[in-house]
């Protein structure tokens, strides 16, 4: 898969979630929307950290969509990459969670499904590579 492709990917894949997030958690991701993450409806509080995780997405994923190069798509996935890397374990935390709050069958597909794009994002970010280099410098 190309870069641009790669960067589109990114793009939907972050901006997405990060819509429904943005516009409300509840409606979205709540118990009665098409897609539930959550048992329950979430009070204000839980609203605007949804929100907020919502804009961190969106932060995320608008560079790919501004990117004109290969080199600025390149870095633009890296925040995709650790980003994606960086959620994942509160994915798997959820989808094993015993606590009621969390619908941990879609959790539970959320987490495997989501290996498919961070692997990509890792490689075509070169993430490792960037990582390994600077610590042989």
């Amino acid at each position: 898969m190309d870069l641009k492709t790669v960067s589109l990917v990114s793009a939907v894949y972050n901006g997405g979630f990060s819509l429904g997030l943005m516009a409300s958690p509840n409606a979205a991701f709540g118990p009665n929307s098409p897609t539930p993450y959550f048992a329950e409806e979430g009070g204000d509080l839980p609203q605007f950290f949804g929100r907020a995780f919502g804009t961190g997405l969106l932060a995320i994923s608008i560079p790919s969509l501004l990117a004109t190069t290969d080199a600025e798509r390149e870095f633009a996935l890296l925040s995709s990459a650790i980003g994606a890397i960086a959620v994942w374990p509160l994915m798997i935390a959820n989808a094993a969670s015993k606590s009621g709050t969390f619908k941990t069958a879609m959790w539970t597909v959320q987490a495997v499904l989501h290996v498919v794009p961070m692997s990509i994002f890792v490689v075509k970010s070169k993430l490792l590579d960037r990582i390994f280099k600077k610590k042989s410098e």
